[in-house]
């Protein structure tokens, strides 16, 4: 599949993620990681965290070698998606998935959230949590671009931190905003270039109106 045809594949899948089996297709059959399926149970979770969720998070797939990178699922408690829920989920997790990209939503699952946390380079290594947002009224260009880069095809062996890293780059806003302003850049110089054309057209019209 080439990269316009699987971009396109994870568009519709992305208009159309309504369901916990939308998701299940999107990394099972688009983004081709294991298939796991496995719920967490929520009696190992604090109260706390527990009640900000409506069901057992779902370990959903995985991937690389061991399969030691893994895609958890949890569906929030709340009508909205809560980014303060999300941190309290994700920080439980992280203890027992180091490695793992985490997908909410809300209740409806009509809203999405799709979560990388990456460490900075402080002593402190404080965790960045970057979001991909999925659902009505969201602008999809972007989420599918990024989310297109998330494809283990040719990744299915490789190290957890190899793919961790594939996940941090994905997740690179400077990156994103710098191919923004690259394209922005090429479009600009063509329409740069029409108009200095259309100036020089009217000129030497101008010049032989006014010759003749």
């Amino acid at each position: 599949m080439s990269v316009l045809e699987l971009q396109q594949s994870i568009l519709n899948s992305l208009q159309n993620l309504k369901s916990l089996d939308a998701l299940k297709k999107l990394f099972w059959s688009q983004l081709n990681y294991e298939r796991v399926n496995k719920e967490l149970s929520r009696r190992k979770l604090t109260d706390v965290v527990a009640n900000e969720l409506t069901e057992d998070p779902l370990l959903l797939a995985s991937g690389g070698a061991n399969n030691a990178f893994h895609v958890i699922y949890a569906r929030l408690s709340s009508e909205e998606l809560s980014r303060q829920s999300e941190r309290k989920v994700v920080d439980y997790l992280l203890k027992e998935h180091p490695y793992a990209l985490f997908v909410f939503s809300n209740k409806l699952r009509s809203q999405w959230h799709f979560i990388n946390v990456k460490y900075d380079n402080t002593l402190q290594k404080r965790k960045l949590f970057r979001r991909i947002t999925v659902g009505e009224g969201e602008q999809l260009r972007t989420a599918t671009e990024r989310i297109s880069l998330l494809d283990l095809e040719k990744h299915s062996n490789a190290s957890v931190l190899d793919i961790q890293t594939l996940h941090d780059e994905a997740f690179d806003v400077e990156k994103v905003t710098q191919e923004f302003f690259k394209e922005y850049r090429k479009t600009f110089e063509k329409v740069e270039g029409l108009i200095d054309w259309n100036i020089n057209a009217v000129l030497i019209y101008s010049e032989c109106f006014m010759n003749y």
